[in-house]
């Protein structure tokens, strides 16, 4: 029975985030009530299961016929570049963002990791940017060292017209946006406000 239990501990912590004492509490909630169980994980894998990621833009959204909401923008509109779908959900409880569009990269490029200029989606961007020769583009990262080789990257082979602003001092060292509490993200929306108003 005890590997039993471990068996389901490690299989817990697997799940980003969860330490020994959480998966623990978990294993507890779970065993206390099967049934209880049972429909939360249906419920969850339901929720989750209406998640579409667009192939355009990469963020999520319940619904995508052509294309989802957020591509439906004009291209006009500033583009926020994030590295987490997360984000965008972060983000769009405020109404700071609702004049913006996104672009999600899948991480940013680390080739010890094995993140690549395709697998971060970093190319369909560069193309996006490419057909779109003006444009405000903004870099919602961390100051990670992969991070300032993914900017570099991106001003390098972007169009010289964009008007970049890179706000990864901003977010420190947070890896994601989604991480930051409520106060600490009101305190990021009127430093990037600050922060774009006067570049």
């Amino acid at each position: 029975m005890l590997e039993l239990y471990n068996q389901a501990i490690r299989l817990i912590q697997e799940w980003p985030g969860l330490g020994p004492l959480a998966s623990q509490r978990i294993l507890e909630f779970f065993l206390q009530d099967a049934t209880k169980r049972k429909n939360s994980l249906q419920q969850l894998d339901k929720l989750i299961s209406r998640f579409n990621q667009c192939s355009l833009c990469f963020v999520y959204a319940q619904d995508i016929d052509k294309e989802c909401a957020n591509c439906s923008y004009s291209n006009t509109r500033p583009l926020m570049i994030i590295t987490s779908p997360l984000d965008y959900f972060a983000c769009h409880q405020h109404k700071f963002f609702r004049d913006y569009r996104f672009f999600c990269l899948n991480g940013y490029v680390s080739p010890h990791q094995g993140k690549t200029i395709k697998s971060t989606h970093l190319n369909v961007l560069l193309e996006l940017l490419q057909k779109n020769t003006e444009q405000s583009v903004c870099f919602l990262f961390n100051q990670s060292l992969e991070s300032r080789g993914t900017i570099w990257l991106l001003k390098k082979n972007i169009n010289p017209r964009h008007k970049i602003y890179d706000a990864s001092a901003l977010l420190g060292d947070k890896e994601f946006l989604y991480s930051l509490s409520s106060q600490e993200r009101e305190h990021y929306i009127i430093s990037l406000n600050e922060f774009m108003t006067a570049s």
